[in-house]
């Protein structure tokens, strides 16, 4: 375990701790030659059962990271192997991740879930159709940082796999996932492809609309209206065909989901010449009463800061 103001390489500069797990400590660290703030895991291997198979799978994971460029996607900049420990250098992305989120605040109102996860639908079919197609595996609230604009960044590509389309060459023994978030058939045989992610996208929108914990729904989950009645019965169909037991009957892609998820929150189309100047100053007022509300549901979130603080260019250039 390093210590604030260490040297890792010969160029990061250890500034605190942001983050721990079993066999990991995150720091937020300088780079001496860039000047700029990366995040850096570093991993034990002491607590790994085969430390070589665990580097191998960091170097896998920088090497499709490094193929990558998308505005919500983190980059990984370098894997260090050290006798005892690999640090694996990272952006550094503000904000929380969505379970604690919801630890803080409770479960989150439809329309910023819905905003979300239109974002996430972009990103994850930017990875699917990918060449050859990425798999995230391992979707859930933990893995997605809500940043102070307003927008989520994906993060934690330690599971992700390209795509192989036959049975053999799935690699039926790595069944990565969270149980409760990870689908029946990816935790059974290990076999994911698009609808894997999607069902995780279900599971993760029903717990942040309900706050209920999916790992604890041993019996299945509950539509989201028997928990909230006041949820649409829009959305809780969709989430209904994310998490189907049966992987044939979700949606083919996320292309087909995010198009659902675009009719709601839609303003409605005007209906005569005459009420087309009304319709658009109705839907502007709209869309700048979402961001301010917005906006302050995610510095509340995370933790502070003012609308004094922010230029009419930043409350409207993410979401409008």
């Amino acid at each position: 375990m390093v210590q604030r103001g260490q040297v890792i390489a010969d160029r990061y500069t250890v500034i605190k701790e942001i983050g721990s797990g079993g066999t990991s400590v995150v720091y937020l660290a300088s780079d001496n030659h860039l000047n700029k703030n990366f995040a850096i895991k570093e991993i034990c291997k002491e607590y790994v059962v085969n430390s070589s198979d665990m580097t191998q799978s960091l170097i896998d994971e920088a090497n499709i990271m490094n193929r990558l460029n998308h505005p919500l996607l983190p980059r990984i900049i370098d894997v260090i192997d050290r006798p005892k420990y690999v640090y694996v250098v990272m952006d550094y992305i503000q904000g929380q991740p969505l379970n604690k989120v919801v630890a803080q605040r409770g479960k989150i109102p439809e329309k910023y879930v819905v905003h979300w996860f239109r974002q996430l639908c972009e990103v994850l079919t930017y990875l699917h159709t990918s060449n050859p197609p990425i798999i995230f595996r391992d979707l859930k609230p933990s893995n997605i940082i809500l940043t102070p604009d307003g927008s989520i960044r994906l993060i934690d590509f330690g599971a992700a796999k390209e795509y192989k389309s036959s049975v053999k060459e799935a690699d039926m023994a790595s069944n990565y996932g969270t149980r409760g978030y990870a689908a029946p058939e990816q935790l059974q045989n290990g076999i994911t492809d698009a609808r894997t992610d999607i069902y995780s996208l279900g599971v993760t929108m029903h717990y942040l609309l309900t706050g209920v914990d999916p790992t604890d729904a041993f019996m299945g989950l509950k539509p989201i209206r028997q928990i909230d009645p006041s949820l649409s019965p829009e959305l809780e169909a969709i989430i209904d065909k994310c998490t189907n037991i049966d992987s044939r009957s979700r949606y083919a892609n996320c292309k087909e989901l995010f198009y659902e998820l675009n009719r709601l929150y839609r303003p409605e189309p005007a209906k005569s010449k005459g009420s087309h100047a009304a319709a658009i100053t109705s839907g502007i007022i709209a869309a700048v009463v979402f961001v301010v509300t917005m906006l302050m549901f995610v510095m509340s979130s995370l933790g502070g800061g003012s609308l004094d603080m922010i230029t009419s260019s930043e409350l409207l250039l993410p979401f409008v």
